[in-house]
Parts: structure tokens; C-alpha cells; sequence
């Protein structure tokens, strides 16, 4: 049947009504006004068809969920008021019984109340109203798992898996099930099998499939699977247990101790962590974000600095934690606009324009870099590993003479430091100032003899100025400790610098 717009409905009722009627006789008048009034109300009552089929009546329509008073309430969870929040959700629920991810989030409070029924009963109410909701299904199978209902927990997960066939959660945590509480090995072996397949880059999968080879005997498999674990992701205490026991069973006394002494500092570590997870402030979170940042879990050190603003939105030094980990990721541009508001909060911090000068100079804004550093030097001045990190980076980017004369205080303050006194051979020798070059990389080698970077840049320089016999018995030296490759190894980057071809020249030289 072919949809009448609303439009053409109401058309089709003026053309209708307005036609032009024969002249009626008085007898007749009144039944012409009753079909009229029925032809009327007939159209009225289709009308109001077309409006239902178009949703407009319909009981079930779901609303837009509230951002703003969702955002409140992450507010109140990181700040672990969670009563403040579950108040602030279920009042806006009593006229908008509909809103879509209300209910969802009522759930993850009560949760981390520990109240899992009434979370449970409202996970089911969110994925009433959007079955398609992968999240409701995970934290409704954790709330079954945590009341003991592991044979709805595992329908859940399986459902969660049905809407996210890549996703390799549900499928760990239905292994754990299998696993831990239904005694059903095999059926976990193939779901962690699964996760797997799916994400090999993930530990906790492996973890547990150690666990089991463990239990059942094979110690060799199990060592394995913990150690792919382990070369994944460090911060995982059980890993070193496991690998402990396995070579105490083994007799290998020294190997095993060592590793169980890892369990317990990595165990600490996690302990610390949690501690700063549940403190609830913002100083708290800022400080679990570094602890991340330290241990290279930069995911987790994003959350924990981003934990830290929305309990107080001036909290620069988050700001700060969020700008070096997007550096890291080399998001410079991220950087910047997180620095820029750290900046904005603590205009005269060191840290804060330290870092956001290295942020604009992988940007390549050189006024911009050279402002930054001015700023940070007017709070204090910089060390030694701060001016070399900084003139590396201006150098990379080609701030170069503002590079070199952070370098060359650097070298101030430490006359004979081999990195700095090197940093700065290979700057001049880039700008091709070789004889400058020539003379910092002479006293690096005066400090070490045996360094071959150093060395093998010297004779480059050498063959540039012409001293070819000096630079034949560098390299006569060279060949005589190391081998070809090696000495490839550490003349590539120096490759494309003056002499460098000359170099290459020189080494492929039968007579050597």
C-alpha cells in the first residue's frame, strides 16, 4: 500500500470538502450534512493513522540520553559519591522514563556500589529499551558473575559477543566461567582460544591459559604462555608467581626466586595503584596517571589524568601528564592544546612551557618553541638533561641555532660529558663546521678511545680536511675490534653527512 504523506492527506480532505454539491432538496439537506460529517471525521480519524505510523504517538520513543547530567554523574563516580549521582539520574527519570544510556549508567553506579542486583535490573532496562547495547550486556554478565548466576552471566557475555564478534572481552570472560566456575576446561581453552584470534596483543587471555596448562601438568606450555604475557604487558603480578613456581618445581632455585621477588614488587606496584584509584581525587588520580606514565601504560595514564580534570577542572599539572603522553604518540598537535591549557591555568610554570616548547618545536614552530623555552628559563634555569633533551629536539626540527646554543650551555656545565660533547660534534658537522666538529669530537674520544660512533664520525671529518693516512688508521683500528657489519651498523647515521662517502669508500677497500 503506497504511503500518503500527511501533506496529501490534508489535500485531498480540503478538495473533498470544498467540491461543489447539486442543490439539495430540504428533505434531503440533512442527510448531505451527516455523510459530510462522516466524510469529515473519517478523514480526521486517518489523519491521526498517518500521525501514529510516523511515530509521532508512538509510547516507545526512545529519548537522546541527557550528556550533560551523564557527565555530572562520572563526576560524582570518580569522586566515589555515587549515592550524589544515582539521586541526580533517577529524578531525571521520572519524566524521561525513556532516555536512552540513563539506565545504563544507574547500573554502573550501583554497581560500584556493590549493589548488583538493582545494577543487574537496570542493565536489562537500557537494553529494553536498545537491545543493541554491547555495554549493557557486559556490565549485566559482571554483575551475574559477581552474584553468583554464572549460567546467566555466560548468556550475556554470549549475547555481548553476538554484537561485537571482534571484540575479544566476552570471550575471556566466558572462559574465565568455563574456567573458574562451571569445571568445563575445554569449552574455556576454545573461548580464550578465540580471544585470543581476535586480539593477540591483549595478556589477560594468555594469563588464564597458562593457568590451565599449569593446573594440568604442562608446565612447559604453561611457562610459554606466561611469558608472552609477561613480553606483553609487565604490570601483571600472577605472570612471575606462576614462572616462579614452575622453576622451583624445575630446581632451578636461583631462577625461581627471582621471579617470585618480581611478583612481589609488581604485586606492590598494583597495590599503590588501586590505592590512588579509590582515593577519589584529584591529586590521587594525577598520581596513579604518573605511576602509568612511568610504566609505559599510556591508555591507562590518558584515564587517570582525564580522572584527575573532571574532578578539577584546574588541575594543570594533568594537563601537563596528558600533554607528554600525546607527545609520545607524537598527537603533537593534541599536545599542544592540552599544554596550552595547562598553560592557561599556570602561565608561569616551568614544566609547563618546558614541555610545550618541545610540543611546537615537533610542530616545527620555531617563534613559538623559542617563546616557550624563553618562558621556562625566566622560572628557573635548565639542567643539563634538560637543555640536551630540548636542543636534540630543536635540532631534529631544524630550530638549529638556538639547538646549538642550548647545546653549547650544556656543554658549560659539564665540560667533559661524552653525550653532550658528541650532541654537539655531530650538530656542526651536519652545518658542515668541521673544524668546530672536528674539535668536540677529538676531546670525546681523548674521554674514550673505544667509542666507535665517535670514531667512525672523526674519520669522515679527517677524510674532509684531507688526512687521509690518520683516518686509514682509525679505520685499520676499527677492522681490527669489529666487524664489517658492525661498523655499518653505527656509521648509518652519519650516512649523507661530509666524508661520509669517502668513508664508505674507504672501509670497502681490499687493502684494509
Amino acid at each position: 500500500m503506497p504511503f500518503i504523506s500527511i501533506k496529501n492527506l490534508i489535500k485531498i480532505s480540503a478538495k473533498i470538502l470544498k467540491k461543489k454539491q447539486p442543490k439539495k432538496s430540504p428533505q434531503n439537506r440533512t442527510s448531505f450534512f451527516a455523510r459530510k460529517s462522516l466524510l469529515g471525521g473519517a478523514l480526521f480519524l486517518g489523519l491521526l493513522g498517518v500521525l501514529y505510523f510516523s511515530g509521532i504517538f508512538k509510547k516507545d520513543k526512545t529519548e537522546a540520553p541527557p550528556k550533560h547530567l551523564l557527565h555530572q554523574a562520572q563526576v560524582y563516580a570518580d569522586r566515589f559519591e555515587f549515592q550524589k549521582g544515582i539521586d541526580l539520574l533517577q529524578n531525571y527519570l521520572k519524566k524521561h522514563p525513556r532516555a536512552l544510556l540513563v539506565h545504563y549508567t544507574l547500573g554502573a553506579l550501583y554497581g560500584k556500589m556493590g549493589d548488583d542486583s538493582s545494577a543487574a535490573e537496570y542493565f536489562k532496562k537500557e537494553i529494553a529499551l536498545n537491545p543493541n547495547h554491547d555495554d549493557s550486556y557486559r556490565l549485566l554478565g559482571e554483575a551475574y558473575q559477581r552474584l553468583g548466576f554464572f549460567q546467566e552471566a555466560l548468556s550475556a557475555f554470549q549475547k555481548e559477543a553476538q554484537l561485537n564478534p571482534h571484540d575479544w572481552r566476552p570471550f575471556y570472560k566466558s572462559g574465565l566461567i568455563f574456567y573458574e566456575h562451571l569445571n568445563a576446561n575445554k569449552k574455556a581453552m576454545e573461548a580464550l582460544q578465540r580471544a585470543v584470534k581476535i586480539n593477540s596483543s591483549v595478556a589477560e587471555p594468555l594469563i588464564l591459559l597458562g593457568k590451565i596448562y599449569f593446573q594440568s601438568g604442562d608446565l612447559s606450555t604453561a611457562k610459554k604462555y606466561f611469558q608472552k604475557a609477561i613480553a606483553i604487558d609487565s604490570e601483571f603480578p600472577e605472570p612471575y608467581r606462576y614462572l616462579g613456581q614452575i622453576f622451583l618445581r624445575q630446581g632451578r632455585q636461583e631462577e625461581g626466586q627471582r621471579w617470585l621477588a618480581r611478583f612481589k614488587e609488581v604485586s606492590a606496584r598494583r597495590d599503590r595503584l588501586e590505592q590512588l584509584e579509590r582515593a577519589g581525587t584529584a591529586q590521587a588520580a594525577f598520581l596513579a596517571g604518573e605511576e602509568y606514565f612511568k610504566i609505559k601504560k599510556f591508555s591507562a595514564a590518558v584515564k587517570a589524568f582525564q580522572r584527575a580534570i573532571r574532578l578539577n577542572p584546574d588541575h594543570w599539572r594533568s594537563y601537563v601528564g596528558l600533554g607528554m603522553v600525546y607527545m609520545i604518540q607524537r598527537q603533537y598537535g593534541v599536545a599542544v592544546s592540552a599544554l596550552q591549557k595547562a598553560q592557561s591555568l599556570a602561565p608561569r610554570e616551568f614544566d609547563v612551557n618546558y614541555r610545550l616548547a618541545l610540543a611546537y618545536a615537533f610542530l616545527k614552530q620555531k617563534q613559538k618553541a623559542v617563546q616557550a623555552i624563553k618562558l621556562a628559563k625566566q622560572n628557573r634555569p635548565l639542567n643539563k638533561t634538560e637543555l640536551l633533551a630540548v636542543s636534540r629536539i630543536f635540532l631534529q626540527n631544524g630550530i638549529t641555532s638556538e639547538g646549538l646554543e642550548l647545546l653549547k650551555k650544556a656543554q658549560a656545565l659539564d665540560p667533559d660529558d661524552q653525550s653532550v660533547l658528541l650532541n654537539l660534534a655531530f650538530a656542526l658537522h651536519q652545518m658542515n663546521r668541521l673544524e668546530e666538529a672536528r674539535t668536540y669530537y677529538e676531546r670525546a674520544m681523548q674521554l674514550d678511545p673505544k667509542n666507535l660512533p665517535c670514531k667512525i664520525a672523526l674519520t669522515m671529518v679527517l677524510l674532509t680536511q684531507k688526512e687521509s693516512g690518520k683516518a686509514r688508521q682509525y679505520v685499520r683500528q676499527m677492522l681490527n675490534r669489529y666487524s664489517i657489519a658492525e661498523i655499518n651498523k653505527y656509521y648509518l647515521p652519519f650516512q649523507g653527512l661530509p666524508g661520509s662517502k669517502e668513508f664508505a669508500e674507504l672501509l670497502s677497500e681490499p687493502n684494509n
